[in-house]
């Protein structure tokens, strides 16, 4: 009887240390874009993230399904590249810069600086699962839209 303890007990352990191993990563830029005057700018807004040699990797617009009134938002999960333009989130890590862009107004460089940070095993029952890594960057962008820009 204690030897079968003993190969349950281990049989746990295992099962709990490889849902501590973060085999997912989810990858989320938020870029939420005002004039220079702090008004909203949704007509034409949209992003072209690059890489360090300005190699394309993604562009997105407010038309993306999770981006919504000003706010550009590019998430890219490793479960899922299918839904993210089947980009994988090793590509996506690599993007340095976005360009954004608005009709009538200048384009601005916007440096990336991705944070990254590791969540652990999880047994809550909402949100609760295995490990992540969880890579992120979150920016108020002002444009400038001035009529002498155009």
């Amino acid at each position: 009887m204690s030897s079968l303890i003993k190969y349950l007990t281990i049989l746990i352990l295992l099962a709990l240390s490889y849902c501590s191993i973060p085999f997912k990563d989810i990858f989320i830029v938020t870029l939420e874009v005002t004039s220079n005057e702090g008004t909203k700018i949704t007509e034409g807004l949209n992003a072209i993230f690059l890489d360090d040699n300005n190699q394309e990797i993604a562009e997105i617009s407010i038309t993306h399904p999770e981006s919504f009134n000003n706010t550009l938002v590019w998430w890219v999960h490793s479960s899922y590249p299918e839904k993210s333009g089947n980009i994988e989130t090793d590509k996506a890590l690599k993007a340095t810069k976005a360009i954004v862009s608005a009709t009538g107004c200048k384009t601005k460089e916007v440096p990336l600086d991705i944070m990254s940070y590791f969540e652990p095993l999880s047994f809550s029952i909402h949100g609760g699962g295995p490990a992540y890594m969880y890579h992120f960057y979150e920016g108020k962008i002002k444009i400038d839209c001035s009529h002498e820009s155009n």
